[in-house]
């Protein structure tokens, strides 16, 4: 908990997902137990298209913060923070051993929710 207010009567949670230090990802090629980031890889994906395999291997987080309302248990607001820095690699036999060479790739999802109530629809300008 990172904080709790009675005057508001509001709550305020961060959960935290950080790749443990023996992730349980079967990674399903040899070339991708080389770590991405700073840890041992705990996300990994593979699509096939036309044909091919792209291959992608990487280290995952999530940082969430949620605050409820203590009154009634209603989410007053939430945000995510996800980073995935990964490789990639595009391969041609499902055994992901012929492949191409190997791309470095940043995605960051960001996401914010926050409880909008029927005053807030009637005063658009209040937010």
């Amino acid at each position: 908990m990172l904080d709790e207010n009675a005057q508001k009567h509001t709550v305020t949670f961060r959960i935290r997902h950080v790749p443990p230090k023996h992730p349980q990802v079967q990674l399903p090629a040899k070339w991708m137990e080389a770590p991405v980031g700073n840890t041992a890889n705990n996300w990994v994906q593979v699509e096939k298209s036309d044909g091919k395999y792209k291959a992608q291997v990487g280290k995952e987080e999530f940082d969430v913060q949620i605050q409820l309302d203590t009154r009634d248990g209603k989410l007053l607001s939430a945000w995510l923070h996800n980073p995935v820095a990964s490789v990639s690699r595009l391969c041609e036999d499902p055994g992901l051993s012929k492949c191409g060479g190997q791309q470095s790739q940043t995605i960051v999802r960001d996401v914010n929710l926050d409880l909008v109530t029927s005053a807030d629809k009637l005063d658009p300008v209040a937010h």
